[in-house]
């Protein structure tokens, strides 16, 4: 059975801890595919064929969640927070402290490419949720 995409840790250090400003990874494109699960029931005229193998959706979006800090960590460079496959990385901010960045995402309407992709959101809510990870001061 073909299960399509899925989304894991790539073990990269650099995704793991809070960088400098503008010194994150680079994103990984999770808008590719080469497995018709993903692609079952979206239009075709919003995907383009991408090398022969693989298909692109043309839609994308990318997010930054704004803390103070993270879970487990202040906001100095080189501080562990743990990789998530929703973010390419962390790196710090001026304004707020800490950001996440997500990788390149899909902007799908209701499929099951779209259900994996919140499935990475809710892996990650030690991250986005204020519970574990204050967005500002009470």
């Amino acid at each position: 059975m073909n299960i399509g995409n899925t989304y894991e840790k790539t073990n990269e250090r650099c995704r793991s801890i809070i960088s400098a400003w503008n010194n994150k990874p680079n994103p990984l494109e999770f808008n590719k595919t080469k497995y018709k699960s993903d692609i079952k029931g979206l239009k075709k005229h919003n995907l383009v064929r991408w090398l022969s193998h693989e298909i692109k959706y043309k839609f994308t979006i990318g997010m930054e969640v704004e803390k103070l800090n993270f879970t487990r960590t202040g906001f100095c460079n080189g501080d562990m927070v743990g990789e998530h496959p929703l973010f390419l990385g962390y790196e710090t901010d001026s304004t707020c402290g800490v950001e996440a960045v997500t990788n390149i995402l899909p902007l799908l309407p209701a499929s099951s490419w779209r259900t994996k992709i919140f499935g990475l959101m809710h892996d990650a809510s030690s991250i986005i949720e204020d519970i574990e990870s204050p967005s500002n001061f009470k």
